[in-house]
């Protein structure tokens, strides 16, 4: 028990120290049409995040991100105009290495933080926690820096909370785990191929089912920052 409730404290501190100093944006009703870098990276830099806008092994343009030292990316997608533009949708993800978790820890945390996903790697190398969102008709500039500092909160107690989980529970539900037509339609998107027009909800449903999709490419790539799990509850 005691166990628990200083796991439990040390949580709320991660999260306290995630949302400290959480300066209003300027403009907060102000419109952002979309999540393209070009729209995404003066917010950031207004809310004092630092940025770099790079390219994943896919071609796909996205944006490696860190705020108050929590690595993170932000993935544009569900993209509706030319060359990858009007992407009216937005993975955010942050990957952890070094983490023995098991599934039934990630689907522990799974269900506690219900606008988040986690999972981990099949070779037990790390862990990742997404979110999805949307801007179907623009997000509101204070929209953007209130899921920016949800995400950041989630992430840390995702540090303190997938540790330790052990090698209890049997390999499933693995990030790589994709079924062949996901792959199959990843491809076409990656090389250009014409995959059929999807509108509303559906565009974006096939955005978050690609979320595993997104960080093993990324976990592949070789460049993508992983941040440190902190087993908290140990003496």
């Amino acid at each position: 028990m005691k166990r628990v409730v200083q796991s439990a404290a040390a949580v709320l501190a991660l999260f306290a120290a995630a949302n400290a100093q959480e300066e209003p944006i300027s403009n907060p009703r102000g419109m952002v049409a979309n999540f393209d870098p070009a729209n995404l990276t003066p917010l950031l830099a207004e809310l004092g995040v630092a940025y770099e806008v790079k390219q994943a092994p896919n071609g796909q343009t996205y944006i490696a991100a860190n705020a108050a030292g929590v690595e993170f990316a932000i993935v544009p997608a569900a993209c509706v105009g030319p060359n990858g533009t009007g992407c009216v949708g937005a993975h955010t993800y942050a990957m952890y290495s070094d983490a023995a978790v098991n599934m039934q820890t990630v689907n522990a945390f799974n269900q506690r933080f219900v606008f988040s996903s986690a999972g981990v790697f099949s070779d037990n190398s790390g862990v990742y926690v997404g979110r999805y969102d949307i801007a179907d008709y623009g997000i509101a500039r204070g929209n953007v820096q209130s899921s920016i500092a949800s995400f950041r909160s989630i992430a840390a107690a995702a540090s303190a909370e997938l540790s330790g989980g052990g090698q209890t529970i049997s390999t499933i539900g693995y990030a790589e785990d994709i079924s062949a037509s996901l792959l199959n339609e990843a491809s076409a998107r990656a090389t250009g191929v014409e995959t059929g027009h999807a509108s509303g909800a559906n565009l974006h449903l096939k955005e978050i089912r690609a979320m595993p999709e997104f960080v093993k490419a990324f976990a592949a790539s070789g460049s993508a920052a992983f941040n440190k799990i902190e087993n908290v509850g140990k003496q």
